[in-house]
């Protein structure tokens, strides 16, 4: 059964229903179904909801699965904005600014 290339992926917030069409098709290579498998897991163990899992485990664009490079390369590239801010907040006069920031444009009352 071959699936990939339609849309069936990102017409569902169901992360069970996607899973069980990444395990029947047949366009997505078993190690990448097993890394996708992974990144799924670990982003439910991180707190992401289900709904969320979908939309980054398949395209928005088109539905089909993220090839698993894709989805590494978006995991490392997310792993350095988390370490520059990190160190930003560090700084206490960076800190200091954007609690301003926050607060100027009301941003707080969100919070």
């Amino acid at each position: 059964m071959r699936i990939s290339g339609g849309s069936i992926y990102g017409s569902t917030t169901d992360l069970d229903a996607a899973l069980a069409r990444l395990e029947k098709d047949e366009a997505v290579l078993p190690q990448n179904r097993q890394l996708i498998l992974k990144f799924a897991n670990t982003w439910l163990a991180k707190g992401f909801t289900k709904v969320r899992v979908v939309k980054l485990v398949y395209c928005l664009r088109c539905g089909t699965p993220m090839e698993v490079q894709t989805t590494v390369q978006i995991e490392e590239e997310k792993k350095v904005g988390d370490n520059v801010l990190n160190k930003l907040m560090q700084n206490q006069e960076f800190k200091d600014f954007l609690f301003k920031k926050v607060v100027e444009l009301g941003l707080d009352k969100q919070l």
